[in-house]
C-alpha cells in the first residue's frame, strides 16, 4: 500500500518536477545542435574538423568542463567512487568492478600486468600519483588537456606532460607498453580514430587499462525499461534517505554537462574488442548510476541492508559503466 502511494506521489509530482527540470535542461539544449551537426558526418569528416569553426566553439566549452568540472569532485561522496567515507560495501563493489578478486590497490593491480617501461596517461586518473610513487612504469607521459591536473603538486616522481585534443591526437608509433584512459572515451567524437592511434602507439603485447568509462545509453537518454528499474529501487528507499523525495527517474532526463559528454558510449566495448585482446572486462553501475545521486550521503556512509539491496539490484541490470584491461593483439 505504501509503495503504491509513493508511486502515485511520484506520478503527480512529475508534472511540477518536469517544469523545474526543464528549466535546468535548457542550459544544455545547445548540445542538441551539436548532435544534429554530427549526425550526418562520416568518420573521415570528423577526422578533419580540427580547424572547423563550429567544432572549435564546442571544443572551448569542452575544455572549460575539464578545467572546471561541475561533477566529478573527488571530495564529493556521490561523485568519487573511491571516496574514503563510502561504506565498505560500496568501496568493495567498486574495487571488484575495477580489479575483480585482486587484493591490493589500483596501482598494484595495474603493476600486476607489467613490468612496464613507458606509460601514457590520456586523462585525469585518480590513482596517477600512486602509480608514479610506486614506479609502476619506468617513465610516464601525462596528457593535461585542460591544464587543470598537476601531479607535480603531490609527488617528486618524474613525468612528462603533453597537451593534446584527443579528438585529433598524435600519439606516435610503438612508444608505450602501457596506456591508461579513465572516464574519457565517452567524451570523444573521434573515438574510433583515437582507439586506432592507441593501438599504434603501443608496442606488441602492450596493455590498455580503462579503470572506468561510460557505456550506457547515448546522451543519458535511458530506455523506459532502465528507468523503470531505477524507479523500483528508489520506491523501496525510505524518504529520509532521498535527496529529492518527490523525484522519479522517469521524470528526469539527465542532460550532458559538457558538449561531448556521452556523445558515444554503447559502442565502446565492441570497438575496443575489435582492436585488442580482452584480458578482463566487467560492466556495472546500471542502477548505481544515477541512483546514487538521489541518495543522501548518510546512507552512503553507513553499513546497512539498503546499500546491500542497491548492489544486488545493480548486479541484475545492464551496466552503464565498464572497467577493462586489453592487450594489443
Amino acid at each position: 500500500m505504501i509503495t503504491a502511494l509513493r508511486k502515485s506521489v511520484f506520478s503527480i509530482a512529475s508534472v511540477s518536477q518536469r517544469t523545474m527540470l526543464n528549466l535546468t535542461t535548457r542550459r544544455f539544449a545547445q548540445w542538441a545542435h551539436l548532435d544534429r551537426w554530427l549526425a550526418g558526418m562520416s568518420r573521415d569528416d570528423r577526422a578533419n574538423m580540427a580547424t572547423n569553426k563550429t567544432y572549435k566553439k564546442y571544443a572551448v566549452a569542452e575544455a572549460d568542463y575539464w578545467a572546471n568540472p561541475a561533477v566529478g569532485d573527488e571530495n564529493d561522496i556521490h561523485d568519487n567512487p573511491y571516496h574514503t567515507r563510502r561504506s565498505s560495501a560500496l568501496k568493495r563493489y567498486v574495487n571488484q568492478t575495477v580489479m575483480g578478486d585482486f587484493k591490493g590497490g589500483v596501482a598494484d593491480y595495474i603493476a600486476s600486468f607489467g613490468p612496464f617501461r613507458s606509460a601514457l596517461v590520456l586523462s585525469h586518473f585518480t590513482h596517477l600519483v600512486d602509480c608514479l610513487e610506486r614506479r609502476v612504469a619506468e617513465s610516464w607521459t601525462f596528457n593535461d588537456y585542460a591544464g587543470r591536473f598537476r601531479p607535480q603538486d603531490h609527488t617528486n616522481a618524474p613525468f612528462r606532460v603533453i597537451r593534446q585534443d584527443l579528438n585529433f591526437a598524435d600519439l606516435g608509433e610503438r612508444q608505450y607498453d602501457l596506456v591508461v584512459v579513465d572516464s574519457l572515451l565517452h567524451h570523444l567524437i573521434n573515438t574510433e580514430d583515437l582507439v586506432d592511434k592507441i593501438s599504434r602507439c603501443l608496442v606488441p603485447g602492450g596493455h590498455l587499462v580503462i579503470p572506468l568509462d561510460y557505456c550506457g545509453e547515448r546522451r543519458f537518454w535511458w530506455e523506459s525499461k532502465h528507468r523503470e528499474q531505477m524507479d523500483q529501487v528508489l520506491s523501496d528507499i525510505p524518504l529520509r534517505y532521498l535527496r529529492y523525495p518527490l523525484c522519479s527517474a522517469s521524470a528526469i532526463h539527465f542532460s550532458p554537462i559538457s558538449p561531448f559528454e556521452a556523445v558515444s558510449g554503447p559502442e565502446l566495448p565492441q570497438l575496443l574488442n575489435s582492436r585488442f585482446h580482452t584480458v578482463r572486462f566487467k560492466a556495472s553501475h546500471g542502477i548505481l548510476f544515477p541512483v546514487l545521486a538521489y541518495l543522501k550521503k548518510d546512507l552512503l556512509e553507513t553499513e546497512n541492508s539498503l546499500v546491500d539491496k542497491l548492489l544486488e539490484a545493480d548486479e541484475s541490470a545492464p551496466g552503464s559503466f565498464f572497467s577493462a584491461v586489453y592487450r594489443l593483439r
